[in-house]
């Protein structure tokens, strides 16, 4: 019985650009020693701006981070030559092809011939003459081909003679890699507020004042990215998955907040027992823990430690950690050098720790912050990631927090019992809605009686 195997994977939608690369396809994408299929975010027709100012997709109206500038694929590890010979068969896939998402993409029946015929007919297809990036150039995706659904890719194996019970060993890796996000988040914002005679820095050296080269160079510097991602895929796979390992990440991590500085601690017995250990590195995320972490504390196993003081950490935010154990990089094969460390899922903090004052002394302490609350001053006051934010200082250690319109409607209660002189609101009413501009008077009652108020200004 003649046998063939198909995959079809990266269905992003109708602007995907998907291209193909190895040995077994003809022509100037032949020279690799990899068998890879990747795709990206190809700038779309209806775009605001032109075929290379959309690369990465960029927030038009205010930069930032570019909303798809990662690039996805699979490459082939290893394809059997037939059921009898396990060794790697160079040639395989047999077909790499692009499918309409519309009009190709339907699942198998072999009950129905007609669908089944079509089915071969794609798996045993070859290779395109060119590849569907190499067709559309600097085209747009979303408007080429004809299928409204754009083109995903697609893989077939074979021809293989199958006897009942015999099998066919394929073994491909998933991959995903690009620019980091504070690279994105660099390149995106330099775009949108480049001024013309302004040069940019490329990567690999030199300047350009043209912005959208800019932003589409820094883009494309994800293939290499793809690519070193499937280089460690096919070492780790080549030797067996017999891998170093770092040293075990910390048994138990604590933080404690405290009135002048976040205060973490950790034990290591397990971690300083394995023999090339040198030591931890911490890092640190505000306002909330899915975001960018910042490296604030790295020791050796020269001046190893089990506790850290956290002396920059300042009131009003919120700050989430991770901890990690690390070798002294002789154990890396991929990058020598570089130290192996463990898993910042181990400890990673979903809990906030923040600075926090002793109780005021008495009602006239009480203070908000910031007074006047001004939206366009958020990076002034609590940071974009806590724009909301304002802050009750000085508070007796139990009060209610009663808060008032101008006109004397009580939109929010808040019971501030944790004994602390702080209580953070991020301007939410009972209502769950975010207040607007205008006067607000704050009531501050405690348990036996004793009250004050404090008015404050919100600007939108």
């Amino acid at each position: 019985m003649k046998g063939w195997a198909a995959t079809n994977n990266i269905n992003w939608g109708r602007n995907i650009v998907n291209q193909v690369i190895g040995p077994h396809v003809d022509g100037d994408n032949s020279n690799s020693d990899h068998r890879i299929q990747y795709s990206w975010y190809g700038p779309h027709s209806q775009a605001p701006v032109d075929w290379e100012g959309d690369w990465g997709c960029p927030n038009y109206t205010k930069g930032g981070p570019l909303g798809a500038s990662q690039y996805v694929g699979t490459v082939i590890l290893h394809s059997d030559t037939s059921p009898n010979d396990p060794s790697n068969d160079m040639s395989q896939p047999f077909t790499t092809k692009y499918l309409g998402n519309d009009t190709d993409n339907e699942t198998p029946n072999q009950y129905n011939s007609v669908v089944m015929g079509r089915y071969y007919e794609r798996m045993s297809s070859g290779h395109p003459s060119q590849t569907h990036a190499d067709q559309i150039g600097e085209g747009y995706a979303d408007i080429w081909g004809g299928d409204a659904g754009g083109f995903s890719q697609a893989q077939g194996f074979g021809p293989f003679d199958l006897e009942y019970g015999d099998s066919i060993r394929i073994i491909l890796a998933e991959g995903v890699n690009g620019i980091s996000r504070l690279k994105s988040i660099e390149v995106g914002n330099n775009w949108f507020e480049h001024e013309g005679s302004n040069s940019l820095q490329k990567p690999g050296g030199g300047t350009t004042t043209d912005n959208d080269e800019y932003k589409r160079l820094w883009v494309q510097t994800g293939i290499d990215s793809l690519f070193n991602t499937f280089d460690r895929a096919a070492s780790n796979f080549n030797a067996g998955y017999t891998l170093n390992h770092p040293p075990a990440p910390p048994s138990e991590f604590q933080i404690h907040s405290g009135g002048d500085r976040i205060v973490l601690s950790w034990k290591g017995e397990s971690a300083e027992s394995h023999p090339n250990f040198d030591g931890y590195s911490i890092y640190r995320a505000i306002a909330k823990p899915d975001t960018v972490y910042e490296k604030i504390f790295e020791c050796s196993a020269s001046d190893n430690v089990n506790e850290f003081n956290d002396m920059t950490a300042q009131r009003g935010f919120d700050y989430y950690y991770y901890i990690v154990s690390k070798d002294d990089g002789s154990q890396n094969e991929i990058f020598p050098g570089t130290p192996l460390v463990s898993s910042k899922f181990y400890t990673m903090t979903n809990k906030p720790a923040f600075l926090r004052r002793p109780a005021g002394e008495t009602m006239s302490e009480i203070i908000v912050v910031p007074n006047p609350f001004h939206l366009r001053a958020k990076q002034l006051q609590f940071g974009s990631s806590a724009q909301d934010r304002l802050a009750f200082y000085g508070l007796p250690p139990q009060c209610t927090i009663r808060i008032f319109t101008e006109r004397g409607d009580l939109i929010e209660t808040i019971d501030h019992t944790d004994g602390s002189g702080d209580e953070l609101w991020n301007s939410t009413t009972s209502s769950r809605q975010i207040v607007v501009s205008g006067l607000y008077i704050a009531h501050f009652e405690t348990p036996d009686g004793e009250s004050a108020i404090r008015k404050f200004t919100v600007i939108r």
